[in-house]
């Protein structure tokens, strides 16, 4: 496999997993709604930008919260057992949902800058481990 497949392959693999990672945290968001008596479902706008729509009576403090929350708690299990088949898009997977729960977290004080910068740095090791599996592969010397 030369470098151009391998290089195709990277990418659609981390297409996957990214994307299995903005269905797991949007199915979050909504079977911890349903949890809390609301009625919904994921949603795709114009701009292909995923979202749940949820209709709930009135919530308040910790049911708000654990619906917020809920997206990004259900993708930590897909990560943890993807670990076990390739560190480096465990990695991915748990920076970039990291990343796309920002606006999740803001309820807790300083927890997006973190989040944030954390995810990053989850993200980048990731890919710095799949670039160096590149050069090193044998099968592509």
């Amino acid at each position: 496999m030369g470098y151009g497949r391998y290089l195709l392959a990277m990418l659609l693999a981390t297409a996957a997993v990214t994307g299995a990672v903005v269905v797991l945290h949007e199915a979050g968001h909504l079977l911890a709604g349903r949890a809390s008596g609301c009625t919904g479902e994921v949603a795709l706008d114009n701009s292909l930008e995923t979202y749940t729509k949820l209709r709930c009576p009135a919530l308040q403090g910790f049911s708000l919260e654990a619906i917020k929350l809920g997206g990004f708690f259900l993708v930590v299990p897909f990560a943890f057992l993807l670990f076990f088949a390739s560190r480096k898009y465990s990695l991915i997977a748990l920076g970039f949902n990291m990343l796309i729960s920002l606006s999740d977290i803001s309820f807790i004080s300083q927890a997006p800058f973190l989040f944030a910068a954390a995810g990053l740095v989850l993200v980048l090791a990731g890919e710095n481990m799949l670039v160096n599996s590149a050069l090193n592969a044998k099968e592509l010397k």
